[in-house]
């Protein structure tokens, strides 16, 4: 308790541990898209050629090439967060750093599916229904109604 009668740390936002714990799930971590992008500049770059991994230059690069133009620091940023979530690894000795996938791109659709199964469907049955054409049929959200009833 603190001298004015709450909580010790009550008001605080989660810190970071706290708030990677929250996005990573039994089925594998949920990446924004920004470290989506880089690990698929990664996973590109070591399906083009085997090696040692790839420095933060060359992936700073792989992605200007995908339209996605980046500053360095940004892209080492990222490649961090990366590490912390356990995706990626950093070579430890030598400089630059070389980072390398620790998760594969297959693992990662994987568990993107069963988080979208999980949140958006009742089982795999009903996503295959939908990508079957339930989705390209369906009508338009009826915005009328909508707005009828706020009226």
């Amino acid at each position: 308790m603190t001298a004015n009668g709450g909580a010790a740390g009550a008001g605080k936002r989660p810190g970071p541990a706290r708030a990677e714990k929250r996005r990573a799930s039994a089925h594998g971590p949920e990446l924004p898209q920004l470290e989506l992008d880089c690990m698929g500049a990664l996973w590109r770059a070591e399906e083009a050629a085997a090696g040692p991994g790839r420095t933060a230059a060359q992936l700073r690069q792989a992605l200007a090439e995908m339209g996605r133009p980046l500053a360095y620091t940004t892209v080492l940023t990222v490649l961090q967060r990366l590490r912390q979530k356990g995706v990626v690894a950093a070579a430890a000795k030598g400089r630059p750093l070389r980072f390398r996938a620790l998760v594969g791109r297959h693992q990662m659709r994987v568990a993107a599916v069963e988080r979208l199964v999980r949140n958006y469907f009742a089982d795999e049955d009903e996503l295959r229904h939908f990508l079957g054409g339930e989705a390209r049929r369906m009508p338009p959200a009826a915005e009328s109604d909508f707005d009828a009833t706020l009226l």
